[in-house]
């Protein structure tokens, strides 16, 4: 689920990758989320926001926590990252 229209170029990047995606003007960051999770199908949901990534073994850790407990949600920390020289205005 994506509302920035310069983001379609990427998606496009990518299509045949994905089994379905929408771009469109919505409510926000929180309304697109749940517009998303509302079409998915599965046992399990994920996010992740464009300027976002996994660590090394992040998505075998959030397997292994499903497979091996009862839980019903799982959630990790966040590592902020910051580029060497980079500027933030």
């Amino acid at each position: 689920m994506d509302s920035a229209a310069t983001t379609q170029k990427i998606i496009n990047k990518y299509n045949k990758w994905l089994s379905y995606w929408e771009s469109k003007k919505d409510g926000g960051q929180s309304h697109a989320i749940n517009n998303g999770f509302s079409l998915a199908s599965g046992e399990i949901y994920c996010w992740l926001n464009s300027d976002d990534t996994f660590t090394n073994g992040s998505l075998k850790k959030i397997a292994m926590t499903f497979i091996k407990s009862n839980a019903q949600f799982v959630y990790g920390n966040s590592l902020n990252l910051k580029a060497v020289n980079s500027h933030h205005l």
